[in-house]
């Protein structure tokens, strides 16, 4: 099943979540009806659509049932127990996966990842780091100001997005035009220590690039 950006968007946003957030803060950020009914559609194709995120971590798959169950029984809705059911069954497909071969999965998702962002990780808690500052890029494209910056997961995303959501800064040139210039003073920094960070940067400026080629 194919998704649309906002639904992509979305579950970029939800990685965030499950990695950073308290359990708490989203029960409170997830509990009204609306909200409620937001997790549970982003949660669900995000199962479906990226299920290997959910097995990096016993902690995150933990956080997603934790937030599906404290208002499972508040919204007495036809559409909200589809959804519930679907999700719980995905779940449980999960947990029944052995262990040797969610090892081989993980293996494998991380290996793609290296390669769309094009870096690699020093273990879990670095690449956890690196798939939750995504959304922290998304948000401060949206505020039109990217300011301080974590170089080597800046790159990172920025290899990410240009690659898994072009239309994220097709959709705006002043986010190509932000990134670019962030690129740029990495990539002119001087002196030999700093060459893998200007070697990183002039690769993903190659990436923005090839967005703006397309949009002319």
């Amino acid at each position: 099943m194919s998704y649309n950006l906002e639904d992509k968007k979305n579950i970029i946003y939800l990685r965030n979540q499950l990695i950073n957030a308290e359990t708490s803060s989203l029960k409170k950020i997830y509990s009204s009806e609306e909200d409620y009914a937001f997790f549970l559609d982003t949660l669900n194709i995000a199962l479906d659509s990226e299920p290997i995120f959910f097995i990096l971590d016993e902690a995150i798959i933990k956080k997603a049932e934790d937030v599906l169950h404290e208002k499972r029984f508040d919204y007495r809705h036809p559409d909200f127990n589809t959804v519930i059911n679907e999700i719980i069954g995905r779940i449980n497909e999960l947990r029944t996966v052995p262990e040797n071969i969610k090892n081989i999965q993980r293996r494998q998702y991380v290996a793609w990842q290296q390669k769309v962002r094009e870096t690699s990780f020093s273990g879990k808690e670095d690449f956890l780091r690196a798939l939750a500052y995504d959304a922290q890029l998304m948000e401060k494209l949206y505020c039109g100001h990217i300011g301080e910056v974590d170089p080597i997961y800046f790159f990172s995303s920025t290899n990410y997005l240009a690659k898994v959501l072009p239309e994220f800064y097709q959709d705006d040139e002043e986010r190509i035009n932000l990134t670019m210039a962030q690129l740029d003073k990495h990539a002119k920094k001087r002196w030999i220590w700093n060459y893998p960070e200007r070697a990183f940067a002039k690769d993903a400026i190659k990436n923005i690039q090839k967005l703006k080629t397309k949009e002319e």
